[in-house]
């Protein structure tokens, strides 16, 4: 939750950037953050406490 949560924060905060070098700074954590989420989302597939099918369409 608070990785996915991150995503949306640190886009938000993307849009107002100050200039170019900080929208891609603020863009590339945007980035790692939504890694981060797919990993705990295939963990969770992985260890079995949601089937792919309650989480395929947050993945893709």
């Amino acid at each position: 939750m608070r990785s996915a949560t991150s995503v949306g924060a640190n886009y938000r905060s993307a849009c107002r950037g100050k200039s170019t070098a900080d929208v891609i700074a603020k863009l590339s954590l945007v980035e790692e953050e939504a890694d981060e989420s797919l990993y705990w989302m295939e963990l969770i597939v992985e260890v079995g406490l949601l089937p792919l099918e309650k989480v395929s369409n947050l993945m893709s």
